[in-house]
């Protein structure tokens, strides 16, 4: 495959549940694109099937990439993907796709020309949530509640599962990225003066 115009990444922990509906799902859109396309699932320290599952879809798709990483950290798995991957815009999204995939155009030319970095947002004016249990929103609203006041006043949403890269952006932030995961983010934060 030649370098495609789009890379989705998707880090994997403990996913071999949700993961083929969602492959699946993501299949089925890229079929319909009229852009090439590669998929790449970075499995980082599971204690189930995701890795076997996974390789098992690639044997099948050949825009799939399965990635192992020993260490347990999503920001390390996203990190390797961003880097492993070759599409000019590098998106990241979870697993259960808590977007839906179709609203991964609107992050990519045409819909959004010359962008470096889009980030979605399940906070700003007009955004819509998709299929969120209510706890899940609220463990995330204080989750961002201490990025911002530790680290991102001006940022809404620091925990959507969407946010898309322009490569050359991508391949500069992330091979600099040190922090592999979000408790020890967390933990950092926790233990400054």
């Amino acid at each position: 495959m030649s370098n495609p115009l789009l890379s989705i990444i998707i880090p994997a922990h403990n996913e071999e549940n949700r993961l083929p509906g969602s492959l699946d799902k993501i299949f089925d859109f890229l079929k319909a694109q009229n852009y090439e396309a590669e998929v790449l699932v970075v499995e980082n320290g599971s204690h189930d099937r995701t890795l076997e599952i996974t390789r098992e879809y690639a044997r099948r798709n050949s825009c799939l990439r399965v990635f192992q990483e020993e260490q347990r950290g999503k920001g390390l798995a996203v990190r390797r993907g961003m880097l492993e991957s070759r599409g000019e815009y590098r998106i990241f999204c979870d697993a259960d796709l808590s977007m839906p995939i179709d609203k991964v155009n609107a992050f990519i030319p045409p819909s959004l020309p010359d962008m470096d970095i889009a980030i979605a947002s399940r906070e700003a004016p007009g955004a819509v949530r998709y299929n969120e249990p209510i706890y899940r929103h609220l463990i995330g609203r204080v989750f961002n509640a201490m990025v911002k006041w530790f680290a991102l006043p001006d940022l809404q949403d620091t925990q959507c599962g969407f946010k898309c890269f322009r490569a050359a952006v991508a391949e500069d932030v992330f091979r600099f990225q040190t922090l592999v995961g979000c408790l020890l983010m967390l933990k950092c934060f926790l233990s400054l003066p």
